[in-house]
């Protein structure tokens, strides 16, 4: 009876890891900036471009995605952070994670109150360009 349930147990566990090595990923399209908060560490697909004006923004560091781009989606700007550069200028595709990143003022009458910025950037899994 034991190894009946064991034999169960492994022939289940070989099933569901099955399935899920071939679920795909699900990315969901976000058309605006804004709606990013929403996100949060889900994974999305948004469209722009790389920006030839950057704003100032929050910056995260990772050694896992190293290389941070500033990406414009419609009148917004967002950062992307990828694991290599960005070599295009033309209007592409990025899916990935959305992140928080958070930071306090540079200003020092702000940053006594304690108030915390927040933004949404992308941790991008894949880049292509857009036909």
């Amino acid at each position: 009876m034991l190894k009946k349930v064991i034999l169960v147990i492994i022939c289940l566990s070989v099933f569901v890891t099955a399935v899920y090595a071939v679920t795909p990923v699900v990315y969901i399209a976000v058309k605006n900036a804004s709606d990013l908060i929403n996100y949060v560490d889900k994974k999305v697909v948004v469209e722009g471009k790389v920006s030839d004006k950057p704003w100032q923004h929050i910056i995260y560091s990772s050694s896992k995605y190293p290389v941070a781009s500033y990406f414009d989606i419609g009148k917004d700007q967002i950062v992307i952070y990828s694991k290599e550069m960005i070599g295009t200028t033309k209007k592409i595709k990025v899916k990935g994670t959305v992140i928080k990143v958070t930071a306090k003022s540079k200003n020092p009458n702000l940053s006594k109150a304690g108030k915390i910025y927040a933004e949404y950037h992308i941790l991008a899994d894949k880049i292509e360009q857009v036909k």
